[in-house]
């Protein structure tokens, strides 16, 4: 037997075992996520407290009826999650809404904050891009960095021993105090950006 098959059937034998650990906990969100990297899409399923791996499952497209699938075998072995959070795609919205219909009590669908904060700076960029893509003849990407990063500064010179000094100061001391001045604020400016 090869060896994945091996540990993807010692997985669904401690099934129960996991999914007792998890009622202790009080139930489990469901974290669900697609992924591509070039041979068809990878959704994964994680329970959100413990960080566990529950399963994940290739899948020829993003198609809700792959992904309700999906659910309903989480459901069946680790029982019905407490929350799902989950990406914006829409298979993944239709799937998550025709799964949480079927359940007897409601539960609550969150969306990933990383995927909303993506989905909201590329609908606020998109203009700016498509505008700046007629200045580059090879894509729009130096364009828009150029666009939307604001100056970082005067090129460091002479004084970047000064502000690399000044940078580690501030890094040890209280980082709640504001941001140091002249060189050694360029340089925890450039640091941090």
């Amino acid at each position: 037997m090869p060896f994945l098959q091996y540990v993807e059937e010692l997985h669904a034998s401690r099934a129960p075992e996991l999914r007792a650990a998890m009622d202790r906990d009080g139930g489990y969100p469901l974290h669900l996520d697609t992924g591509r990297d070039g041979r068809g899409t990878m959704l994964v399923a994680l329970s959100g407290w413990r960080r566990w791996l529950l399963d994940a499952w290739t899948i020829p497209t993003e198609r809700a009826e792959f992904m309700l699938s999906a659910l309903q075998s989480i459901a069946g072995s680790f029982g019905t999650p407490r929350a799902i959070r989950r990406d914006l795609g829409p298979a993944m919205i239709d799937a998550t809404d025709e799964f949480v219909k079927s359940l007897k009590n409601l539960i609550l669908v969150l969306a990933c904050h990383a995927h909303f904060l993506s989905d909201l700076g590329e609908d606020l960029l998109e203009k700016k891009a498509r505008s700046a893509a007629q200045f580059v003849p090879q894509g729009p990407s130096a364009a828009v960095v150029a666009c939307i990063q604001p100056p970082a500064g005067p090129e460091p010179g002479p004084e970047i021993d000064q502000g690399r000094k000044g940078l580690r100061l501030w890094l040890e001391s209280d980082p709640n105090r504001q941001s140091p001045e002249k060189a050694a604020g360029t340089t925890v400016v450039r640091r941090l950006a």
